[in-house]
Formats: structure tokens, sequence, C-alpha cells
């Protein structure tokens, strides 16, 4: 039987040379990822915020696009009060003066036709009766051609006035 005694101090050596390259290895590897982890979420980061930037940019635009919508809108409703007021205006007056120009005018005609119409059948024979119509037949045509004219005018006095809206309801 024979043995065999070797100093451990190489043996040691190279086990200690093992754990510090494992160690280093480990370490080298850890703070590899560790950097590459920090670059991934600086990246990410500086990504969120460029994109945070544009929303709060993007919302402050549209603020102002909604401002502006707001102050346009109501420059449309005055604008279309104003309008309706003046059409009513406008429509009120030609009613007005139409029933108060033709519309008398074509009364107070009447009213002469009728005298005329008197006159005649009280003097007898007009000239009308001496070409084979009776002067009642002329005044009978202007009457009904003036009773058809103050008919239509007050028709159209009657079309333009404005609508009435106290009697609607608001839907």
């Amino acid at each position: 039987v024979s043995e065999f005694y070797q100093l451990p101090d190489a043996l040691d050596a190279e086990v200690r040379s093992a754990q510090i390259r494992g160690w280093v290895i480990v370490g080298a590897s850890t703070i590899g990822m560790y950097i590459l982890l920090v670059g991934m979420v600086r990246r990410a980061s500086n990504t969120i915020r460029r994109q945070q930037a544009d929303l709060v940019r993007r919302v402050e635009d549209l603020r102002h696009s909604l401002d502006e919508n707001r102050v346009l809108q109501a420059r449309v409703s005055k604008a279309a009060a104003r309008t309706t007021t003046l059409n009513e205006q406008f429509l009120r007056r030609i009613s007005t003066d139409l029933h108060d120009g033709p519309a008398q005018d074509v009364a107070l005609a009447l009213l002469r036709i009728e005298e005329i119409a008197e006159m005649v059948d009280g003097n007898g024979q007009r000239q009308g009766q001496r070409q084979g119509q009776g002067s009642s037949h002329h005044v009978d045509r202007l009457r009904s051609a003036l009773d058809s004219a103050l008919a239509d005018i007050r028709a159209i006095t009657q079309g333009l006035r404005a609508p009435s809206v106290e009697n609607l309801s608001p839907c």
C-alpha cells in the first residue's frame, strides 16, 4: 500500500481562481443586463414624456379650437337672430305697404265703380248700349277685376306676415 500526499495549495488556488472567474462572469453579465435594462427604461420613459408633451399640446390646441367654435357659434346665433328680425321687419313693411297702398286704392276704385254704376243706371243709355253692350256689363267686369285684385293683394299680405310662434310647442 502506498499513499501519496499532495499539498492542497495548488487545488485551493485553482478553486479560488474558478470562483473569481465565475463571480466576474456573473457580475459582468448582471451589470450588462442592468445597463440594457436602464437603457430600455430610459428610452421608454423618454418616449412617454415626448408623447405626453404631444398630448398636452394637442389638448391645448383642441381647447383653443373649442373656444373659437364657441365664439363663432355665438356670433352665428346673433347673426341669425338679427337676420330673422330684419326679415320679419321687411315682411311686415311690405305687407303694410301693400295693405295701405294698392289695397286701399283698389278698395277706393271699387267704391267709385259703385257710384259710376248708379250714375249709368240712372242716366239711361250710354255709349256702350249704342254698340250693343250694356254699360253695366263693363262696370261688372271692372268690379270683378278689382274684387279679384283686392282678394289677391289681401292674400299676399296675409302670406307675408310671419307665422305666430306663441302657440307652438318647443319640441
